[in-house]
């Protein structure tokens, strides 16, 4: 059985025609659901001291330097394919087979499978605080005594996927070191397994990015993205992804025009598929970290480093979107490695290391294929439609505050009844809902917005970032800074797992006394009257 807050899912998986679109579940305020296949995992299935095993060595992949190179290469063929001019045919032709040959992976596809139809349960989230450890108890005990009628001891010996984002997960930490001395695994909440959700380290992953590598150089080639609602510092997620793809797609386009020394696209004819394709590769392997580090240049090192992480960024998004949780797995032992160089996600990289201990050591296999399984959905069931369980979760949650934001007319069942955000078909419907609840509508901007002229704009001035200039910041080394902090990261875990051994998960001990650094400590605190709290800095 998996929990999640705030979730509402198409009542039948599978293909889902224009016949049955309105078929779905109608839950005002979250859900539990049971799985297709039952997993029978046991605290057994949990080997606590094995995640003292972890290693930095375990976060490199077998032939993950050929994978990476493969995945440069293939988004750099992409976006050529994408913005080469129709009289170029022959190379755009010649892109395709590229593009095809790129997508032969080194580390195996492992496949989610959409839920099935099943009983579902509705949460009262909007009466329980959830941003306490008290209220995250409050919601447990709801869930498990007065839901779903469970006697304490059905989780003696029993394990269960508890997912969320990360302030979710270390509220729940808290808890059970609070309850670490209960008597029965119910009390103590000993049969948790928690899990930080996908969607919530992709815009992590996204905010480290922007704050490594902004201000930099990397404002000379972004300069003429300009487009209302397009910038680095706008607010809605998905227009900060936009903004990223156009510089990144921008930056490769201006790396593979610099390398075959010409200054637009069109000129591309004038070179043979011979020096196209010797310039593709050269760039590939220039975006390699090691070889980013030996550049001499200020200026070209900072945009190729920017380059490098968010080919990394969209190949994440790029794997979510198909479904392929092995490449999605790729993706997070590289963020794993690059969130402790980070402060402003460091507490992801914590959280990541405890869940690179489980998947690589502590967990059976079992247990893993239950997590990792259930991290992507599709709700739909049409190919390409893959997502991370807490999007789908966040975009109900969204809803759900333009439901009761309304204090008259029409009541919360019109919105069960007339949308579903889980099928793109609705947006129209969506978009009219909201307006119809006052909900702030995205302002229109003066002219088209194309992502192909953003891309062909920044490629045109990328020429700038390679001349040197008195103001040129030093820029930052996410993978290699983290290679330096990850060793620490893990041997604060393993001595963590070693002073907590036993058959609870907690024991009396101090924690802040096994941190060597102050920004490693745990997020949750106490007061001195004895109330919970989170240090500012730490939150979610």
């Amino acid at each position: 059985m998996v929990c999640y807050d705030n979730c509402q899912f198409p009542a039948t998986a599978g293909d889902q025609s224009a016949a049955n679109r309105d078929n779905y579940v109608k839950v005002p305020s979250g859900s539990v659901w049971e799985l297709d296949r039952v997993y029978k995992v046991t605290s057994t299935d949990i080997r606590r001291m094995e995640g003292t095993k972890l290693s930095a060595g375990d976060l490199v992949r077998p032939g993950s330097h050929e994978h990476w190179t493969q995945v440069r290469l293939s988004q750099l063929a992409g976006v050529l394919n994408q913005v080469a001019a129709d009289d170029l045919r022959p190379i755009k032709a010649a892109f395709r087979l590229i593009s095809d040959r790129s997508t032969e992976y080194t580390i195996d596809a492992i496949n989610a499978l959409p839920l099935r139809r099943s009983k579902r349960h509705a949460l009262p989230t909007t009466q329980i605080d959830e941003g306490t450890i008290d209220g995250n108890i409050d919601y447990l005990d709801f869930v498990y005594d007065k839901m779903l009628q469970l006697e304490p001891a059905y989780f003696d010996n029993r394990m269960c996927i508890h997912g969320g984002d990360l302030g979710t997960v270390n509220l729940l930490l808290g808890a059970q070191k609070l309850r670490s001395h209960a008597a029965s695994a119910y009390d103590g909440l000993r049969f948790l397994v928690l899990v930080p959700h996908l969607f919530h380290a992709r815009m992590a992953a996204l905010r480290m990015i922007f704050s490594a590598h902004w201000p930099s150089l990397q404002e000379l080639a972004v300069k003429v993205l300009k487009h209302k609602r397009v910038s680095k510092d706008v607010k809605n997620f998905h227009d900060c992804e936009r903004f990223a793809d156009a510089v990144r797609q921008g930056l490769l386009l201006g790396l593979l025009l610099s390398q075959l020394k010409i200054h637009a696209i069109d000129q591309l004819s004038i070179k043979s598929w011979i020096d196209i394709s010797t310039a593709i590769e050269d760039v590939s392997k220039q975006l390699i970290p090691a070889n980013i580090a030996e550049e001499e240049q200020t200026s070209r090192r900072s945009v190729l480093m920017l380059v490098s992480d968010l080919c990394a960024f969209e190949e994440h998004h790029a794997a979510k979107r198909d479904g392929d949780i092995g490449r999605v797995l790729d993706v997070l032992d590289h963020w794993t490695v690059q969130f402790q160089a980070s402060s402003t996600t460091m507490h992801y990289g914590r959280a990541l290391i405890r869940v690179q201990a489980g998947l690589k050591h502590e967990w059976s296999a079992e247990l893993r294929e239950m997590v990792i399984g259930n991290w992507l959905v599709n709700p739909s069931g049409r190919e390409g439609h893959w997502r991370e369980v807490d999007h789908v979760q966040e975009e109900h949650n969204r809803m759900e505050k333009v439901q009761y934001s309304s204090r008259a007319f029409p009541k919360p069942d019109f919105i069960e009844q007339a949308v579903s955000a889980n099928i793109p078909a609705f947006a129209p419907i969506q978009r009219a809902v909201e307006g119809f609840f006052s909900a702030s509508k995205p302002p229109t901007a003066h002219s088209a917005v194309s992502l192909k002229a953003d891309v062909l704009l920044a490629a045109r001035h990328v020429m700038d970032c390679f001349s040197e200039s008195a103001n040129v910041v030093e820029p930052m080394n996410l993978t290699a800074q983290g290679w330096e902090r990850v060793h620490d990261a893990i041997q604060v875990h393993k001595r963590l797992r070693q002073a907590h051994q036993g058959d609870t998960p907690f024991l009396e001990t101090n924690d802040d006394e096994l941190y060597d650094d102050q920004e490693l400590a745990p997020i949750w605190t106490r007061d001195e009257d004895g109330e919970e709290g989170q240090e500012e800095g730490h939150g979610d």
